[in-house]
């Protein structure tokens, strides 16, 4: 069984936007900024980091740095 970490992790990794719409209990997780830190380290090895949108109310990852391997993903 995946921990609720695992599962939020899993879902930013796999390109979902969560909000209070899409995942509740995902987007409740992730709006405690202890949640949210201890993603951080396990994205960043991946070359992501958790982002918001201007309201903070959607949640995603997002690239750190852009290079060429990731041009060739997003395009």
């Amino acid at each position: 069984m995946m921990t609720e970490q695992g599962y939020v992790l899993s879902a930013l990794l796999q390109g979902a936007f969560i909000c209070q719409v899409t995942d509740e209990e995902a987007w409740r997780f992730l709006k405690s900024r202890d949640n949210a830190q201890q993603l951080e380290p396990h994205l960043n090895l991946l070359n992501r980091t958790l982002s918001t949108t201007a309201d903070g109310d959607v949640f995603f990852a997002s690239y750190l740095t852009i290079g060429e391997p990731e041009r060739k993903v997003l395009t």
